[in-house]
């Protein structure tokens, strides 16, 4: 009997240290969950931050593409209102010119046609005075509009981006305070923390003291409930953290 009751106080201080061993087990991996659960909301506020940043590199771009494009516009509306005014002008010129030979040729075949020697003799020499004047030139060659040639389009200065990996396991998160609540609560919990929060010593670091749970939101604020010594009164603060 003794032998038996040695045997099983044995066995209750091995199954003892076991179920120590398990609560050890289950606060360290409570640490690694949260340590997850930080990196993992910490990518989530990185992929939204880095989307909107990539949108509006494509605004710019785009505007960019706007002003050249409007640059262009403008260039061959200008280019299009010079052709057609000097293409109109040569047009007028020609019309009239045109008129006043018919004119000319009109009155010559009158003369012609009168079998009178006074009115040849004028016609003559109002034809011969005419041939003396110098007819304008009608310029019938004109610079023709450009062609748009479609090509690789070069901003001046200006770069799109690319995705870059980045060493983000040596930069140093930066946690800062910047509210405390009070409440009549003697503890606020819940939440897995125990004297560090991802690596961070909450009391030298923070102020704040016996921190017992925490959640973050999805704008990168930290929140942090705490014990007291025995008050009413436990603190819930809001962290700013960045570093991300």
């Amino acid at each position: 009997m003794i032998e038996l009751a040695k045997g099983y106080e044995l066995t209750m201080k091995t199954v003892k240290t076991f179920n120590s061993d398990i609560d050890q087990k289950l606060v360290q991996n409570g640490e690694v969950l949260s340590e997850i659960g930080i990196f993992k909301s910490s990518e989530d506020s990185k992929y939204e931050l880095e989307k909107q940043k990539i949108l509006s590199r494509e605004k710019v771009l785009m505007d960019e593409v706007k002003k050249h494009t409007n640059k262009l516009m403008k260039e061959l509306d200008q280019r299009k209102k010079i052709l057609v005014k000097s293409v109109n002008d040569a047009e007028k010129r020609s019309e009239k010119i045109n008129k006043d030979l018919d004119f000319r040729k009109k009155n010559l075949s009158n003369a012609l046609n009168s079998n009178n020697a006074n009115q040849v003799f004028g016609i003559y020499l109002e034809e011969k005075t005419s041939r003396n004047q110098t007819i304008e030139h009608v310029e019938t060659t004109f610079k023709k509009l450009p062609t748009f040639v479609p090509q690789k389009l070069e901003v001046k200065e200006f770069k799109f981006g690319s995705l870059v990996e980045t060493n983000d396991d040596k930069k140093q998160f930066e946690f800062k305070v910047i509210k405390q609540y009070k409440t009549k609560l003697p503890l606020v919990g819940n939440l897995v923390c125990r004297e560090c929060i991802h690596y961070l010593n909450t009391k030298d670091q923070l102020g704040v003291e016996l921190p017992c749970s925490l959640d973050i939101d999805n704008t990168g604020t930290l929140y942090i409930g705490c014990s007291t010594y025995g008050s009413d009164k436990a603190n819930i603060y809001t962290v700013q953290v960045s570093g991300f």
